[in-house]
Protein backbone atom coordinates (compact mmCIF):
# COMPACT_ATOMS: atom_id res chain seq x y z
CA UNK A 1 0.00 0.00 0.00
CA UNK A 2 1.46 3.23 -1.11
CA UNK A 3 2.04 6.18 1.47
CA UNK A 4 -0.44 9.00 1.36
CA UNK A 5 1.23 12.20 -0.41
CA UNK A 6 0.57 15.43 2.08
CA UNK A 7 0.68 18.92 0.19
CA UNK A 8 3.61 20.63 1.14
CA UNK A 9 0.92 23.92 1.72
CA UNK A 10 -1.09 21.87 4.00
CA UNK A 11 2.33 20.02 5.71
CA UNK A 12 3.46 23.97 6.60
CA UNK A 13 0.17 25.16 8.11
CA UNK A 14 -0.05 22.22 10.44
CA UNK A 15 3.05 22.51 11.49
CA UNK A 16 2.41 25.91 12.42
CA UNK A 17 -1.00 25.05 14.17
CA UNK A 18 1.21 23.02 16.38
CA UNK A 19 3.89 25.40 17.20
CA UNK A 20 1.61 27.68 18.53
CA UNK A 21 -0.41 25.85 20.33
CA UNK A 22 2.55 24.51 22.25
CA UNK A 23 3.45 28.59 22.11
CA UNK A 24 -0.11 29.14 24.32
CA UNK A 25 0.76 26.23 26.68
CA UNK A 26 3.70 27.69 27.61
CA UNK A 27 2.50 31.09 28.11
CA UNK A 28 -0.17 29.73 30.17
CA UNK A 29 2.20 28.02 32.17
CA UNK A 30 4.39 30.68 32.94
CA UNK A 31 1.20 32.95 33.65
CA UNK A 32 -0.04 30.63 36.18
CA UNK A 33 3.76 30.64 37.97
CA UNK A 34 3.77 34.56 37.83
CA UNK A 35 -0.01 34.72 39.23
CA UNK A 36 1.24 31.86 41.86
CA UNK A 37 4.30 33.75 42.81
CA UNK A 38 2.54 36.95 42.93
CA UNK A 39 0.15 34.98 45.52
CA UNK A 40 3.16 34.40 47.66
CA UNK A 41 4.62 37.68 47.51
CA UNK A 42 2.25 40.42 47.37
CA UNK A 43 2.92 43.21 49.78
CA UNK A 44 -0.26 43.36 52.26
CA UNK A 45 -0.50 46.98 53.44
CA UNK A 46 -4.28 45.98 55.76
CA UNK A 47 -5.03 43.31 57.60
CA UNK A 48 -8.90 42.04 58.26
CA UNK A 49 -10.20 41.89 61.71
CA UNK A 50 -13.10 40.47 63.34
CA UNK A 51 -14.34 41.30 66.78
CA UNK A 52 -15.75 37.94 67.48
CA UNK A 53 -15.49 34.13 66.32
CA UNK A 54 -18.33 34.27 65.30
CA UNK A 55 -18.17 33.14 61.00
CA UNK A 56 -21.00 35.60 60.03
CA UNK A 57 -18.79 38.55 61.58
CA UNK A 58 -18.28 40.93 59.47
CA UNK A 59 -14.12 41.85 59.33
CA UNK A 60 -12.67 45.24 59.45
CA UNK A 61 -9.56 46.17 57.54
CA UNK A 62 -6.90 47.64 59.40
CA UNK A 63 -3.71 49.36 58.20
CA UNK A 64 -0.36 47.25 58.64
CA UNK A 65 2.69 49.89 59.45
CA UNK A 66 5.54 50.56 56.81
CA UNK A 67 7.34 47.21 58.43
CA UNK A 68 4.33 44.78 57.86
CA UNK A 69 3.49 44.96 61.49
CA UNK A 70 0.16 45.67 63.43
CA UNK A 71 0.47 48.61 65.71
CA UNK A 72 -1.53 47.39 68.86
CA UNK A 73 -2.44 51.24 68.69
CA UNK A 74 -4.57 50.91 65.61
CA UNK A 75 -6.20 47.38 66.85
CA UNK A 76 -7.13 49.01 70.06
CA UNK A 77 -8.07 52.28 68.66
CA UNK A 78 -11.01 50.17 66.27
CA UNK A 79 -11.34 47.18 69.25
CA UNK A 80 -11.24 48.64 72.13
CA UNK A 81 -9.94 46.58 74.93
CA UNK A 82 -8.39 44.44 72.67
CA UNK A 83 -5.02 43.07 73.46
CA UNK A 84 -3.70 40.98 70.26
CA UNK A 85 -4.89 38.85 67.29
CA UNK A 86 -5.42 34.66 66.77
CA UNK A 87 -6.29 32.80 64.69
CA UNK A 88 -7.78 29.14 63.52
CA UNK A 89 -4.65 26.72 63.23
CA UNK A 90 -5.92 24.40 60.50
CA UNK A 91 -3.89 21.84 61.48
CA UNK A 92 -5.34 21.51 65.22
CA UNK A 93 -8.45 23.50 64.73
CA UNK A 94 -7.70 25.51 67.77
CA UNK A 95 -7.00 29.06 67.82
CA UNK A 96 -3.56 30.54 67.93
CA UNK A 97 -2.48 33.87 69.47
CA UNK A 98 0.30 35.98 67.49
CA UNK A 99 3.23 37.08 69.32
CA UNK A 100 3.60 41.05 70.17
CA UNK A 101 7.34 42.57 70.05
CA UNK A 102 9.24 43.05 73.69
CA UNK A 103 7.55 46.77 73.79
CA UNK A 104 4.31 45.82 73.15
CA UNK A 105 3.82 48.42 70.85
CA UNK A 106 2.59 46.28 67.75
CA UNK A 107 1.27 42.59 66.67
CA UNK A 108 3.83 40.71 64.39
CA UNK A 109 2.75 38.62 61.12
CA UNK A 110 2.54 34.94 61.37
CA UNK A 111 5.03 33.02 59.96
CA UNK A 112 4.23 32.91 56.05
CA UNK A 113 2.56 36.41 56.22
CA UNK A 114 -0.38 37.55 56.90
CA UNK A 115 -2.46 35.67 53.47
CA UNK A 116 -4.13 32.70 54.48
CA UNK A 117 -5.92 33.12 57.54
CA UNK A 118 -9.08 35.01 58.93
CA UNK A 119 -8.10 36.81 62.45
CA UNK A 120 -10.32 37.95 65.28
CA UNK A 121 -9.40 40.32 68.09
CA UNK A 122 -8.63 39.15 71.43
CA UNK A 123 -10.48 41.12 73.88
CA UNK A 124 -9.44 41.74 77.54
CA UNK A 125 -12.57 41.77 79.38
CA UNK A 126 -10.93 42.57 83.14
CA UNK A 127 -9.47 45.76 81.65
CA UNK A 128 -11.69 48.41 83.56
CA UNK A 129 -12.32 51.98 82.30
CA UNK A 130 -9.40 53.76 83.45
CA UNK A 131 -7.04 51.18 82.12
CA UNK A 132 -8.01 51.02 78.33
CA UNK A 133 -8.53 53.69 75.40
CA UNK A 134 -11.72 55.55 75.71
CA UNK A 135 -13.88 54.72 72.96
CA UNK A 136 -12.95 56.07 69.49
CA UNK A 137 -10.75 58.99 70.36
CA UNK A 138 -7.99 57.22 71.83
CA UNK A 139 -8.10 59.03 75.59
CA UNK A 140 -6.64 57.46 78.44
CA UNK A 141 -9.17 57.95 81.81
CA UNK A 142 -7.96 61.08 83.31
CA UNK A 143 -8.19 59.15 87.06
CA UNK A 144 -4.59 58.16 86.26
CA UNK A 145 -2.64 61.04 86.74
CA UNK A 146 -3.20 65.17 86.53
CA UNK A 147 -3.81 66.51 83.97
CA UNK A 148 -3.15 69.91 82.12
CA UNK A 149 -5.79 72.17 83.27
CA UNK A 150 -7.36 74.86 81.04
CA UNK A 151 -7.24 78.32 82.72
CA UNK A 152 -9.51 81.10 80.60
CA UNK A 153 -10.56 84.18 81.21
CA UNK A 154 -7.50 85.42 82.57
CA UNK A 155 -5.83 88.88 82.78
CA UNK A 156 -3.60 90.39 80.09
CA UNK A 157 -0.95 91.50 82.73
CA UNK A 158 -0.76 88.10 84.27
CA UNK A 159 2.04 86.22 83.78
CA UNK A 160 3.49 82.48 84.02
CA UNK A 161 5.10 83.18 87.74
CA UNK A 162 2.33 85.19 88.82
CA UNK A 163 0.19 82.52 87.58
CA UNK A 164 2.08 79.74 89.50
CA UNK A 165 2.63 80.86 92.47
CA UNK A 166 -1.50 81.76 92.79
CA UNK A 167 -1.81 78.08 92.56
CA UNK A 168 0.89 76.90 94.66
CA UNK A 169 -1.70 77.82 97.78
CA UNK A 170 -3.39 74.64 96.81
CA UNK A 171 -0.09 72.33 96.15
CA UNK A 172 3.01 72.06 93.83
CA UNK A 173 2.68 73.47 90.52
CA UNK A 174 4.46 71.31 88.28
CA UNK A 175 4.27 73.86 85.32
CA UNK A 176 2.10 76.81 84.76
CA UNK A 177 1.59 78.74 81.32
CA UNK A 178 0.26 81.54 79.89
CA UNK A 179 -0.61 81.53 76.14
CA UNK A 180 0.31 84.23 73.80
CA UNK A 181 -0.38 85.23 70.50
CA UNK A 182 3.18 84.25 68.61
CA UNK A 183 2.73 87.11 66.04
CA UNK A 184 2.68 89.58 68.36
CA UNK A 185 3.95 87.99 71.80
CA UNK A 186 0.79 89.51 73.66
CA UNK A 187 -0.96 87.23 76.46
CA UNK A 188 -4.01 85.48 74.70
CA UNK A 189 -6.19 85.83 78.05
CA UNK A 190 -5.93 81.97 79.10
CA UNK A 191 -3.39 79.01 80.07
CA UNK A 192 -2.98 75.56 81.38
CA UNK A 193 -1.38 74.60 84.83
CA UNK A 194 -0.66 71.39 85.87
CA UNK A 195 -0.11 70.19 89.89
CA UNK A 196 1.82 67.84 91.29
CA UNK A 197 -0.53 65.28 92.81
CA UNK A 198 -4.64 64.37 92.20
CA UNK A 199 -5.36 65.77 95.49
CA UNK A 200 -3.80 68.94 94.54
CA UNK A 201 -5.67 69.13 91.32
CA UNK A 202 -9.03 68.19 92.64
CA UNK A 203 -8.63 70.77 95.09
CA UNK A 204 -8.22 73.44 92.23
CA UNK A 205 -11.32 71.68 90.27
CA UNK A 206 -13.08 71.83 93.70
CA UNK A 207 -12.66 75.67 93.94
CA UNK A 208 -13.82 76.49 90.45
CA UNK A 209 -13.62 79.85 90.32
CA UNK A 210 -10.51 82.30 91.14
CA UNK A 211 -9.92 86.17 91.50
CA UNK A 212 -6.60 86.71 89.86
CA UNK A 213 -5.08 89.65 89.46
CA UNK A 214 -8.59 91.58 89.16
CA UNK A 215 -10.68 89.08 86.91
CA UNK A 216 -12.82 85.85 88.02
CA UNK A 217 -10.92 83.68 86.47
CA UNK A 218 -12.26 79.79 85.83
CA UNK A 219 -10.35 76.67 85.86
CA UNK A 220 -11.69 73.25 83.94
CA UNK A 221 -10.40 70.03 81.96
CA UNK A 222 -10.16 71.41 78.58
CA UNK A 223 -13.11 70.99 76.08
CA UNK A 224 -14.93 70.37 79.15
CA UNK A 225 -17.47 71.60 81.18
CA UNK A 226 -16.25 73.77 84.08
CA UNK A 227 -17.01 72.09 86.60
CA UNK A 228 -15.46 68.53 86.83
CA UNK A 229 -17.98 64.99 87.85
CA UNK A 230 -19.77 63.03 85.23
CA UNK A 231 -18.28 65.36 82.09
CA UNK A 232 -14.35 63.52 82.47
CA UNK A 233 -16.01 60.63 80.79
CA UNK A 234 -17.50 62.89 77.81
CA UNK A 235 -15.50 62.12 74.43
CA UNK A 236 -14.33 65.33 72.61
CA UNK A 237 -14.28 65.04 68.83
CA UNK A 238 -12.76 68.97 68.42
CA UNK A 239 -9.32 69.75 68.21
CA UNK A 240 -7.41 73.25 68.71
CA UNK A 241 -5.22 74.02 65.21
CA UNK A 242 -3.30 77.49 66.08
CA UNK A 243 -0.94 79.23 64.14
CA UNK A 244 -2.36 78.57 60.63
CA UNK A 245 -1.00 80.51 57.78
CA UNK A 246 -3.80 82.81 55.96
CA UNK A 247 -3.36 80.96 52.80
CA UNK A 248 -4.45 78.11 54.24
CA UNK A 249 -8.23 77.06 53.42
CA UNK A 250 -10.68 74.71 55.43
CA UNK A 251 -10.39 72.28 52.45
CA UNK A 252 -6.54 72.46 53.16
CA UNK A 253 -7.53 71.29 56.51
CA UNK A 254 -9.80 69.04 55.89
CA UNK A 255 -7.64 67.22 53.14
CA UNK A 256 -4.87 66.58 55.71
CA UNK A 257 -6.35 65.76 59.21
CA UNK A 258 -8.72 63.65 56.80
CA UNK A 259 -5.83 61.49 55.40
CA UNK A 260 -4.14 61.15 58.94
CA UNK A 261 -6.88 59.80 60.29
CA UNK A 262 -7.06 57.08 57.73
CA UNK A 263 -3.80 55.94 58.94
CA UNK A 264 -5.47 55.57 62.14
CA UNK A 265 -8.67 53.98 61.16
CA UNK A 266 -9.86 53.31 57.49
CA UNK A 267 -13.20 54.45 59.57
CA UNK A 268 -12.36 57.92 61.31
CA UNK A 269 -14.00 60.61 59.36
CA UNK A 270 -13.08 64.55 59.92
CA UNK A 271 -15.92 66.99 59.38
Amino acid sequence: MSDVDIPPREEEEEEEECAKTKENDAGEQENNQDTSAAADGEEVDHVCVCATEDEDCTPLELPLASDGTLPCFTLSHSFPKAVGLKYKNPATGLFRSLPVDEGKKCVLAPKGGWHGHRYVAIIDDSLSSSDRLEGQCGQTDRLNMPVDLFVRNLSFKTTEEQLKKFFEQYGEVQYAEVKKDYRTGLPRGYGFIKMKTLEDQEKVLKEGDFYIDGRMAQVKYPDHGQDGGDQDDRITTKIYVGRVYAEITETDLHKLFDEEAKKISPLAKVF
